[in-house]
C-alpha cells in the first residue's frame, strides 16, 4: 500500500510541475514520455508556440510535425512556402529560431520560406541572421527582396560552412547585387545557387 501512494504523489507532483512548467502530454505522448523528453526537444517549444500562433495553416501543419520528431533526430527540416508569412510573422519566426539555436544540439538542416511576398527586407534579414551557419538548404524565392536583404544573404553566405543549396530567384534584386551573390556562390563549394 505505501508504493501505491508514493506513486500516486509521484504522478501528482510531476503533473503540477509539468503544469508550471506549460508542458501538456499531446500528440499521443504520455506524461512519462514528456518528462524524459531530451532537452533539444525542449528547447523546440518556442518555435512551435511561433507557429502556431501565427494561425497560418502551414505553420500550424509544420508545428504539428516539429512536435512529432523522435528524440533520436539530428535534424529537421523547415518548409513554410506559401505560408503567408507576414513580416510580423518572419520576425517571431526568426527570434524563435535565434532562442533554438542557443538551447540545442538538434540541427536545422533545410530552411525555406518561399513565396511569402509580406516578409519584407528587415523581417527577411533578420531570418537571415538567425539561421545557423551549417544550414543545408535555404530557399527565399518569391519574397519581394532588394538589395537591403541581399547584403544579408551574402553575409549569410560568408558565415556559411555547408550550403548546398540555396534558392533566391524571383526577387527584386538589381543586377548588381545578384552578381554578388552568385561571386559568393562561387566560394561555397558543391553548391547550388540560384539567383
Amino acid at each position: 500500500m505505501p508504493r501505491l501512494i508514493d506513486y500516486k504523489r509521484r504522478v501528482l507532483v510531476a503533473g503540477a510541475l509539468s503544469a508550471a512548467a506549460g508542458l501538456s502530454p499531446a500528440h499521443g505522448a504520455s506524461f512519462a514520455q514528456k518528462a524524459t523528453m531530451p532537452a533539444d526537444l525542449n528547447a523546440m517549444r518556442p518555435l512551435i508556440h511561433v507557429l502556431k500562433a501565427s494561425m497560418r495553416p502551414v505553420c500550424i501543419d509544420a508545428a504539428q510535425e516539429l512536435g512529432a520528431i523522435g528524440a533520436h533526430t539530428q535534424h529537421f527540416d523547415l518548409h513554410l512556402r506559401g505560408a503567408l508569412l507576414d513580416a510580423h510573422d518572419a520576425k517571431a519566426l526568426a527570434h524563435a529560431l535565434h532562442v533554438f539555436a542557443k538551447q540545442s544540439a538538434l540541427r536545422l538542416r533545410s530552411f525555406s520560406a518561399s513565396y511569402n511576398p509580406g516578409i519584407g527586407d528587415i523581417a527577411a534579414s533578420a531570418l537571415l541572421a538567425a539561421l545557423p551557419s551549417d544550414l543545408v538548404e535555404l530557399g527565399l524565392v518569391g519574397c519581394c527582396l532588394t538589395d537591403r536583404s541581399g547584403e544579408e544573404a551574402l553575409h549569410f553566405m560568408l558565415r556559411s560552412t555547408g550550403l548546398k543549396v540555396m534558392c533566391v530567384e524571383d526577387n527584386d534584386f538589381s543586377q548588381t547585387m545578384k552578381a554578388r551573390i552568385e561571386q559568393a556562390g562561387l566560394s561555397l563549394a558543391g553548391c547550388l545557387l540560384v539567383v
